[in-house]
């Protein structure tokens, strides 16, 4: 256990030395650097304190590391820090590590808040790469407000390899803002690295950009966490619930998504929402999760697995599900678990809408010239989704009251 209480070096804390709780606050109009523990590394069981920064405002420069300047190696552990944004500032806030954090090293539970009118750019723990054992604190975001530009990665800036696990981070968006999240890894994950259990709560009247686990692309064994996804009131909102793209034998979580809603409905073609359960693409024997998309009263153009799936990748079993006034939706992959189709056994929920049978669903079906069908199913009047499919819908395609 870390014994020693360090003040600020600007070297290595290392062999179990313990950092202290430091309160560091910029001015306005400035450009304000901060390291919270070292300026070098921490190492061999070092620990960082917990620090406490607050940005200057009024076009001031922020740029925070919590704890270590360069790596965490070596089971060091970043304290658990705060961050402040400044308001009309650039906030540039990282978590425990400014370059990479190998071996056992673990990230503290960091907590970060962005200025309003701000650019605000967090990681949660590692500025670089996370390799080896590294463990991702769960850290919390809050978007910095009206005018605000956030961007969000929940663990490591770069890529997380070896064994490396984020951890179950969280943001929550702001009014009128334009928030980009992604839960672990800025690029991409590798070997057999983990996700974390993310969750995005977007904000009203906002932009809304989320993809679970990896900016980039997930390969070899990588598994994704079990992300959470609400779409903000009035916002538009897109949805990926593991990575950009998958290959290899890269797993993807249990994923729930979650459209918008509307005070207003939105017109038939437009959408509000785009949720995909996996990856915008799934290449390789890449496998998709179980996904739950929900809709809410916007609409939603809704993918279970990806948007291009190979033929070599397979899909999971997703569950769509609606309520009343879900407004004009689509599900673009719905799959039936017909021999020789890589899609998974797909289900439509109508449960919450009181229905109990097939026949009691208002459902017109197009055969198209390429053997596909194309439904739709009328709940009420501007409320509908058009399901695309390999074989007209049964009974055995929902989950009914």
């Amino acid at each position: 256990m870390p014994s020693q209480r360090t003040p600020f070096t600007s070297t290595d804390l290392s062999n179990h030395q313990w950092g202290t709780d430091d309160t560091v606050a910029g001015t306005d109009f400035s450009i304000n650097f901060a390291i919270g523990d070292a300026g070098g590394n921490i190492t061999d069981h070092a620990l960082g304190g917990n620090d406490t920064f607050t940005g200057g405002s009024n076009r001031a420069t922020n740029t925070f590391i919590g704890d270590a300047g360069g790596n965490m190696t070596d089971a060091g552990r970043g304290g658990n820090d705060a961050f402040f944004g400044g308001t009309k500032a650039t906030n540039t806030f990282t978590g425990d590590a400014g370059g990479d954090m190998t071996d056992r090293a673990h990230g503290g539970d960091d907590t970060f808040v962005g200025g309003s009118s701000a650019t605000n750019t967090f990681t949660g723990d590692a500025g670089g790469n996370m390799s080896g054992q590294a463990q991702g604190g769960n850290d919390t975001f809050t978007g910095g407000g009206r005018g605000s530009t956030d961007t969000v990665v929940g663990d490591a800036g770069g890529t997380m390899s070896d064994h490396a696990k984020g951890g179950n981070d969280t943001l929550n968006g702001a009014f009128a803002s334009t928030a980009t999240f992604i839960g672990d890894a800025g690029t991409d994950m590798t070997d057999a690295a983990r996700g974390g259990d993310d969750t995005f709560v977007g904000g009203r009247s906002a932009t809304n950009t989320f993809i679970g686990d990896a900016g980039g692309t997930m390969t070899y064994h990588a598994q994704a966490g079990n992300d959470t996804f609400t779409g903000g009131l009035n916002s538009s909102n897109t949805a990926y619930g593991d990575a950009t793209a998958m290959a290899g034998h890269a797993q993807g979580g249990d994923d729930k998504l979650t459209g918008g809603d509307v005070t207003v409905p939105t017109a038939a073609g437009t959408f509000d929402s785009v949720l995909v359960g996996d990856a915008k693409t799934m290449s390789e024997h890449a496998h998709g999760g179980n996904d739950t998309l929900i809709s809410g009263t916007g609409n939603d153009d809704m993918w279970g697995d990806a948007v291009t799936l190979a033929s070599t990748a397979r899909g999971g079993n997703d569950t769509f599900v609606f309520k009343a006034g879900n407004g004009h939706d689509r599900i673009e992959d719905f799959g039936q678990g017909l021999p020789g189709s890589n899609l998974g056994r797909d289900h439509i929920d109508v449960a919450a809408l009181g229905v109990h049978t097939l026949s009691a669903l208002n459902i017109g079906a197009v055969h198209n010239t390429d053997g596909t069908y194309d439904s739709t199913i009328t709940f009420s009047a501007a409320n509908d989704v058009v399901v695309h499919s390999k074989a007209a819908l049964s009974a055995h395609d929902f989950w009914f009251a």
